[in-house]
């Protein structure tokens, strides 16, 4: 993720505090509304409540048609819907559990899961929920799958295509071919489709992957951008990889697509990963401020259970069923609310917690230093 966008987004997920005296009440900044302009004000007004403010305090200093501005469109909100959730705009789906690929940067390339797929009905209930909550936008088919090769992959896009959702596709590729990959064009549900592309030097691409077929992945590759599909790269690896690989992709495909093609940021699934890529770390005392992937992000899995996190590889964090009830009543129930106090510091997670050993959470911790 860049640099500039985690500042964004670690600011739209910090839960701030201020209290409004007179009603009794306390009021919180909220992720509810992204389109709220970002002005230097406001980044004021964010800095300003880190710790509690009263209302007539904000009033004196900002105006009281900037705070009431403010409460109005959920900038800050009641006491009562501090860890509640509005704004959820990504749903990240685990259509299928089965990749073909055993890169050394994901746990699949130490303990593969049992192969699985998600009933289409199952599906369309969790595409009709998200319809009906009206925020979400995006919908994704992966979380360490390869859903390319899942046999319903057509079906589910298809599904999609009727709807005013979007798909971030990420993919390896391998299930592709020139006939999907035109429908992929055709069908205009695509974000974008994100190549999983460690290396560009082919044996180099075999032994990080696992996969010997690169040259059907090149010829993918190079297909979606001749008919002009959005493409974007995730390319990942150690320090020394990175420059070994990323300016040869660069100097490749960089003329040929709009985005800027960087490498992403490699992790350790929190840990899970003990070779070349683990980051060895550990977060002590209380978690704050956050994480923008818990307060914009909902994650489901095969059997439609919901998670807290694309890291929790074994779904050790699972707080309901899609089966249960609407979309926010889920998120918002107390087993939800409880998850978000451990991330986001209302309580003391445990100290086996999963958010202790992820570089986002420390980024973040970090990046909140600056605000």
């Amino acid at each position: 993720m860049k640099e500039e966008s985690m500042y964004m987004n670690l600011e739209k997920s910090l839960y701030l505090s201020v209290t409004k005296r007179e009603e009794g009440v306390m009021l919180y900044v909220s992720d509810e509304d992204k389109y709220y302009p970002y002005t230097p004000i406001l980044k004021q007004l964010i800095r300003a409540c880190t710790f509690e403010k009263s209302y007539e305090e904000l009033v004196a200093e900002y105006g009281e048609k900037f705070i009431n501005s403010c409460i109005k469109h959920k900038i800050l909100v009641s006491s009562e819907e501090k860890w509640l959730l509005h704004g959820i705009e990504v749903i990240e789906i685990e259509t299928s559990t089965h990749c073909n690929w055993r890169c050394k940067y994901c746990p699949e390339s130490i303990d593969p899961k049992k192969t699985d797929s998600m009933p289409m009905e199952l599906f369309e209930e969790i595409i009709q929920k998200a319809l009906r909550a009206k925020t979400v936008k995006y919908v994704t088919f992966n979380s360490y799958n390869e859903p390319t090769i899942d046999r319903l992959f057509m079906e589910r896009v298809k599904y999609v295509q009727k709807t005013n959702l979007k798909i971030r596709l990420h993919t390896n590729g391998s299930g592709l071919n020139e006939e999907k990959l035109d429908f992929l064009k055709s069908s205009n549900c695509l974000e974008f489709i994100c190549f999983n592309l460690p290396s560009l030097e082919k044996n180099n691409f075999v032994e990080v992957t696992g996969f010997n077929d690169y040259d059907k992945i090149i010829r993918n590759i190079n297909y979606a951008i001749k008919i002009q599909l959005p493409v974007i790269f995730s390319i990942q690896g150690t320090e020394e990889e990175l420059k070994k690989n990323l300016d040869t992709i660069k100097d490749k495909y960089q003329p040929y697509i709009k985005e800027k093609i960087e490498a992403w940021g490699t992790i350790d699934r929190a840990g899970l990963l003990k070779n070349e890529y683990s980051q060895n770390i550990y977060l002590s005392k209380r978690l704050y401020p956050g994480c923008h992937a818990v307060t914009s992000w909902v994650f489901i899995n095969v059997k439609g259970d919901l998670f807290l996190c694309s890291e929790d590889y074994y779904q050790k964090t699972v707080y309901s069923n899609i089966k249960k009830g609407e979309l926010y009543e889920l998120i918002n129930s107390d087993v939800a609310i409880k998850l978000r106090k451990n991330v986001c510091g209302g309580v003391d997670a445990p100290e086996d917690f999963i958010c202790r050993k992820c570089i986002t959470m420390l980024r973040n911790k970090m990046a909140y230093r600056h605000l």
